[in-house]
């Protein structure tokens, strides 16, 4: 009787000193996870993803544990962590589990690919909204987004496209909105031999929703343009769906693209014309295209003033020669057909960017007068205009409603008048 209770004692004892002794042997308190691939190693972004996902198993199945303890069953760890990896690691075999059991375990598996890997992939990148013609613009900010999203593919188990899928759309959305924030992605993956990976680009915030569009010069009549003026004007249409602040960030890009353009015009290689751009991005977005030469001048403008009695139809034609890139002189005939006269006048021009000096004579009446005009933006116009000869001087206001269109005021001293001109 006393030999049965003292054993039934020592076995309490036992059972009572177990999570001592167990406690007292070291806990798996870190794991770390390896792969290894023989054969097809996948893109470092789905290792990344294959290793957390086999990291919180193993966490699972491991941390905290008695060290002594794992390491004792370690046959059983292996197998039970080999199987869960294989249905996590869809398209791939776990062909060996190996553990280094301690404080920070080690969890090292070896798989393959269950057949063929990825080993190329048709990327396609598109525009929602946008013309075609901007893709340029964007392939240039995008960098190279193409091949990144091939090496992403590459190495690859074909069986395991569905299963990356997530992770590659997400790793495409998070570089394409990272380096073009203006846009928003959809990326769709079709799980093939070759996967083939649409990008389509969407516009997001506010866009531009129609662009001004101007053709003129002052070298060339403006009607010899005309056949151009809606070749351009279509490449001009083309910045249309773009987010504003995307057009704002790049005007000095798509100002230069519209200048490349225009210049291969031929308008502009027949008359050695130099096109001066100017794009302001807004909702409404205005472009504006000066062709002119650093050669000549010709131009044309027609005359009708209103409320004015005696002269008030006109034309006017300038035809001058550049002998510096400043220095200009030339030859202006004014038409009058109610009064059935005509003058021509010589004169001398300098120009210094937006301002321009000169002086002229009415051979007629062997009268000289100079003038000096600023312009503002290619739309506003102010001329000031003094004849010594008999004190008049007179200032004038134009302003550009489009190319073949102005209006003027005109303040003299001895009369005021609103002006229309055909700007030919």
């Amino acid at each position: 009787m006393n030999k049965r209770f003292v054993s039934w004692c020592l076995l309490v004892l036992a059972i009572w000193l177990l999570p001592l002794v167990a406690q007292a042997a070291p806990l798996v308190e870190k794991v770390r996870v390896e792969l290894d691939f023989p054969q097809g190693r996948p893109s470092p972004v789905l290792m990344e993803r294959m290793n957390a996902s086999l990291s919180v198993i193993s966490e699972h199945l491991l941390k905290e544990r008695p060290s002594e303890l794992v390491a004792d069953r370690q046959a059983d760890y292996r197998r039970l962590i080999g199987e869960v990896a294989e249905r996590v690691l869809t398209g791939y075999s776990v062909e060996q589990v190996a553990l280094v059991v301690g404080p920070e375990t080690l969890v090292k598996l070896t798989v393959r690919p269950w057949g063929p890997v990825v080993e190329r992939a048709d990327v396609r990148l598109t525009l929602s909204g946008v013309s075609t013609d901007m893709l340029p613009l964007l392939r240039a900010d995008l960098g190279p987004l193409e091949a990144e999203v091939q090496a992403l593919f590459l190495g690859l188990s074909r069986d395991a496209i569905d299963w990356s899928s997530g992770a590659v759309k997400a790793e495409i959305r998070r570089r394409v909105e990272t380096r073009v924030p203006e846009f928003q992605t959809t990326v769709d993956i079709s799980a093939e031999s070759v996967p083939k990976v649409n990008i389509v680009l969407l516009p997001i915030g506010q866009t531009v929703q129609r662009v001004q569009y101007q053709l003129f010069s002052l070298s060339i009549p403006n009607v010899l343009m005309l056949e151009e003026k809606e070749q351009i004007g279509r490449l001009a249409q083309s910045i249309r769906g773009l987010p504003v602040q995307y057009a704002a960030r790049h005007a000095p890009e798509l100002t230069q693209w519209l200048a490349t353009k225009t210049a291969d015009t031929s308008v502009a290689k027949r008359y050695r014309l130099t096109p001066d751009v100017s794009v302001k991005a807004d909702a409404d977005t205005q472009v504006q295209i000066r062709l002119e030469s650093d050669r000549y001048r010709f131009w044309a403008e027609g005359y009708v003033d209103v409320d004015r009695k005696d002269d008030n139809i006109s034309g006017r034609l300038h035809a001058g020669k550049f002998f510096s890139p400043q220095n200009e002189a030339f030859v202006e005939i004014t038409l009058r057909p109610t009064e059935m006269d005509w003058t021509v006048e010589p004169g001398y021009a300098w120009h210094n960017g937006p301002w321009l000096f000169g002086a002229q004579v009415e051979l007629g009446d062997q009268e000289t007068y100079w003038w000096v005009e600023r312009s503002f933006a290619n739309t506003w116009r102010v001329r000031a205009q003094v004849h010594p000869h008999d004190n008049d001087r007179d200032i004038t206001l134009r302003y550009r409603l489009h190319e073949f269109l102005s209006v003027e005021y005109v303040a003299g001293r001895h009369e005021q008048f609103l002006r229309v001109v055909g700007n030919l």
